[in-house]
């Protein structure tokens, strides 16, 4: 998206107020509704079979330090939200963990081909209080993601009873959202533990619909010996928290899809 149209959703949003973050909010609970009643079908479909390994090593970093730029200049132009209504929300997980929501970042982009994007991984070596040591300093990673095509938000989870530390995502593209992750593989690998590192990418939902209905993952064909990334519930901010007039609504588009593509590795 250019920056003038940038532009022009930002200034729609800021003046369309909590009618804009109603509307978005109506039509999620349609998606969820639509796919229910379909019998969950869009969600039994298969997500696409992404190569979760990550990117070589050189077509990695030169993505994020390319990218770096780009995140610089929407920090500069404040293209960025740090909205608080999810901020305390908790989310439980099939793997009998749950984890806290402590940051969420917005950008001032309303996507076209919606997709969640679940990462996690576990920090080497930190205990104790080290996790509050990083849940402050985290912030300063955030040029290392906004500045890649297609990001929409991130909601930042504290990590769970057993350190692992998780990102729920909402990406524009399927492709885009993969190629973040597989070079993000590569930061990560510098201060988490590597068989810690994973993600999923899955098409045709947005993050809120999802929060709002996590059956909406219930059917995705994805291996179910660690379900780190099948949310069961959340419960907290989102009972209590009002909406924020701030930010554009991220998630309204048209009926949800799946997309099969086949991520093949970079070399």
């Amino acid at each position: 998206m250019s920056n003038a149209r940038r532009g022009e959703t930002s200034f729609g949003h800021r003046n369309g107020g909590r009618a804009v973050v109603a509307v978005g909010l109506a039509r999620d609970a349609a998606q969820a509704s639509r796919l229910r009643d379909d019998g969950g079908t869009s969600g039994r479909q298969t997500a696409q079979p992404v190569a979760r390994r990550p990117l070589a090593l050189v077509t990695a970093w030169r993505a994020v330090l390319h990218y770096l730029l780009t995140s610089a200049i929407m920090l500069a132009t404040r293209q960025l939200r740090w909205p608080r209504q999810n901020v305390g929300r908790v989310v439980r997980f099939a793997d009998g963990t749950s984890a806290t929501v402590y940051r969420e970042t917005v950008a001032w982009h309303a996507p076209e081909d919606p997709c969640v994007l679940a990462v996690c991984f576990r920090l080497r070596g930190v205990r104790g209080r080290g996790h509050a040591w990083f849940r402050t300093e985290s912030i300063l990673n955030t040029p290392l993601f906004v500045g890649f095509p297609g990001f929409v938000s991130k909601l930042w989870l504290a990590s769970d009873g057993t350190g692992r530390y998780r990102g729920l995502y909402e990406w524009d593209g399927v492709d885009r959202a993969e190629h973040y992750a597989r070079s993000l593989w590569r930061v990560l690998q510098l201060g988490c533990t590597s068989d810690s590192i994973d993600f999923r990418v899955f098409p045709g939902v947005t993050r809120d619909a999802v929060l709002a209905d996590p059956d909406l993952l219930a059917g995705y064909d994805h291996d179910e010996h660690d379900p780190w990334w099948r949310i069961l519930a959340t419960a907290g901010a989102e009972a209590t928290s009002t909406p924020d007039t701030r930010r554009p609504h991220c998630s309204h588009q048209a009926a949800p899809r799946v997309r099969r593509t086949t991520g093949a590795d970079s070399s």
